[in-house]
């Protein structure tokens, strides 16, 4: 069986469980129906247009995540966490006169099931440098749909990414700060970087406008590599991550990780080098 085809087995036993369990549910009505047909098929297409929408949520909040997290759960792991959800919650909803369960799932289970599902991804592994600038993003946009909202605060962005608060703090006073790659030989010993070596940013404004600059160039590099090798990377160096999680998370040795983290990291810095000279600024 192809991946296309079990997919397409696995929203249809997905439909086919859903359109069993909803038959007492109240659906919304609206533009669109098909006309000159019977009340269940109407159910019917509001069930289809509800599991489409549950997979379209998944896939953004998919793109919204940083790239560095894409390589643990993937766009298939979103779509099969949301159908999980709506099934999940499916069966222990309960019918309300005047709310309609397809509209309820839509506009307000499902959104906040994922959102959560992201709050839990970054509080496992939380993000630094421009990953916590495209967390910090979602949480605003979050916020922003569900009303006014003033200027974020360092708790509130602690708590749905799992930095200290003080990390948050000076996010907002600065920025992210990345941590950039390091110039060294090719033996350059990654498991041992030191919080200088981090890149950590400091209060000096000349240092912070140096390292975004730099974090620029870093990703601009970063693309030639294949996503596998680029999520271990920026996972390692950037993130972290040591190489024994890197390998529990993966299914391969440490060993290996550390061997394909060596080679990505070599032909970055070589691709940094050929474009802008030195990378000792690095």
């Amino acid at each position: 069986m192809t991946p296309t085809q079990w997919d397409r087995t696995y929203v249809e036993g997905v439909f086919s469980l859903l359109a069993e369990v909803t038959k007492d549910f109240p659906f919304s009505s609206g533009k669109g129906e098909p006309q000159n047909v019977s009340t269940e098929e109407i159910r019917l297409f509001h069930l289809k247009r509800l599991v489409t929408t549950a997979r379209r949520l998944a896939m953004e909040k998919f793109r919204e995540m940083p790239d560095v997290f894409h390589g643990v759960h993937t766009e298939d792991d979103w779509i099969q966490d949301a159908f999980a959800i709506l099934v999940e919650e499916s069966l222990r909803y309960a019918p309300r006169e005047g709310y309609a369960y397809d509209a309820y799932m839509a506009h307000f289970l499902l959104p906040r099931r994922l959102t959560s599902l992201q709050r839990a991804l970054f509080r496992k592994n939380p993000p630094v440098g421009e990953a916590l600038r495209r967390a910090v993003h979602i949480l605003e946009k979050g916020l922003r749909n569900k009303g006014p909202h003033g200027r974020l605060t360092q708790e509130e962005i602690a708590d749905f990414t799992g930095v200290s608060v003080e990390e948050a703090g000076q996010f907002l006073e600065t920025g992210p700060g990345p941590r950039i790659f390091q110039h060294a030989g090719e033996d350059v010993d990654l498991e041992n970087r030191s919080e200088e070596d981090a890149g950590r940013p400091t209060s000096c404004p000349e240092n912070a406008c140096l390292q975004k600059e730099s974090m620029t160039i870093v990703l601009e590099c970063l693309d030639i590599l294949k996503p596998f090798d680029r999520w271990l990377v920026m996972q390692h160096v950037m993130d972290g991550v040591s190489f024994t999680k890197l390998a529990d998370l993966t299914g391969k040795t440490p060993e290996a990780i550390r061997n394909r983290c060596r080679r990505g990291l070599k032909r970055v810095r070589e691709c940094i080098e050929s474009r802008y000279g030195d990378t000792k600024a690095l």
